[in-house]
């Protein structure tokens, strides 16, 4: 039997606990554990239940982390294209910053300017609210002196002395009022 190393090792050829050979391996555990179905690795279970794997000496090369690297262009092209991606979406998401921060901008305008208006229509109502107060004191001032005429007016013959001094204080009322 060959010796199963709980201690990590660099040769992927000797038994090793998964966790250390897919560390070495640079894979994870479970790509392990597929490896071991696909036949690209051999796993071996101990009485205990520990397990441990190897890969085969005639499959080390394509198990190791150089061989699973592909060519410095092509890893090199991929970067390119990943940053020219990200610039495309950074410029997109400034723009679309750019744009909420303008729409904003145009929001707060048009609520200062609700806002304005708002008041603006409060104090013409207040003065508008005055005028009407103003125009209804004086209509009761009217009224009253209409019904003090009538009243005059309708005073019988006999009364005619206080018909004039009514009269005259009216006339007199309307001049300083």
């Amino acid at each position: 039997m060959e010796i199963m190393h709980d201690n990590p090792t660099d040769d992927p050829t000797e038994w090793q606990r998964p966790g250390d050979l897919s560390e070495l391996l640079g894979i994870s555990e479970r790509s392990l554990r597929q490896w071991a179905k696909d036949g690209k690795a051999e796993k071996s279970r101990l009485p205990g239940g520990s397990v441990y794997y190897r890969i085969p000496e005639g499959m080390e090369a394509a198990g190791t982390p150089e061989a699973a690297v592909p060519e410095v262009g092509k890893v090199l092209a991929l970067v390119e294209t990943m940053t020219a991606n990200y610039e495309e979406r950074l410029e997109q998401l400034r723009d679309r910053i750019t744009s909420e921060a303008v729409a904003a901008a145009e929001a707060r305008v048009l609520a200062d300017v609700a806002v304005r208006d708002l008041e603006a229509a409060r104090g013409v109502n207040v003065v508008a609210q005055e005028e009407l107060a103003q125009l209804r004191a004086n209509l009761a001032r009217e009224r009253a002196r209409a019904d003090m005429m009538e009243r005059a007016a309708s005073l019988p013959w006999w009364a005619w002395g206080k018909r004039r001094q009514l009269q005259t204080a009216l006339v007199t009322g309307l001049l300083e009022g």
